[in-house]
């Protein structure tokens, strides 16, 4: 090989179609794309910086963006705070906690919850995927969605196997009949 590399023009990643089109050339040019140029390494590596520069700068400036909405939303809440009393500061941060406090001990109830579902579910030999949607705001509403569940778990299993087992009588094999003298020999 003269150190050449064909790619497709346009595809996104250019090192594995170009490997992929000099395999497809070397195996008769079946399969060739349309539009094929060929590469030097130096243009390919070119390329592929070009390429994962463009991703840096996107992911830089959402960065940013992100780091922009971020400082504005501290910059507005250090502006109130700058505003307020000493007292005022210490009831606003005593009201911060309270509220995280009360979004972590929510988090940690809904996680019970689910725990106790999923419990209840292994219990009865139902799937405990279905603990997530089943949980409910407490214990008893829990308990209440875990039996609804069952019991439409359990007949909808019934109907799959009812109707799984239905099918029709092979010829032949209707009732035995009293003439039958192998039967007959068993005293009936």
């Amino acid at each position: 090989m003269d150190g050449t590399i064909t790619a497709t023009v346009g595809g996104s990643a250019g090192a594995d179609n170009a490997i992929a089109q000099d395999n497809r050339e070397g195996q008769g040019g079946e399969g060739a794309a349309k539009e094929t140029k060929t590469y030097t390494a130096e243009e390919l590596q070119a390329e592929t910086d070009r390429r994962v520069n463009m991703a840096l700068e996107k992911a830089n400036a959402q960065a940013a963006a992100d780091f922009e909405k971020r400082l504005a939303e501290e910059h507005a809440k250090w502006e109130k705070q700058s505003k307020m009393t000493a007292a005022e500061r210490e009831e606003a941060a005593k009201k911060e906690a309270a509220e995280q406090f009360e979004e972590e001990r929510r988090k940690f109830n809904a996680e019970r919850m689910e725990y106790e579902c999923t419990k209840l579910l292994a219990a009865d030999g139902l799937p405990v995927d279905f603990a997530k949607q089943l949980t409910g705001a407490d214990a008893d509403a829990t308990k209440a969605n875990v039996a609804a569940f069952k019991d439409a778990f359990s007949k909808a299993v019934e109907a799959a196997v009812t109707e799984r087992m239905k099918g029709k009588t092979p010829p032949g094999a209707s009732s035995p009949s009293a003439a039958d003298p192998f039967l007959a020999g068993f005293g009936s």
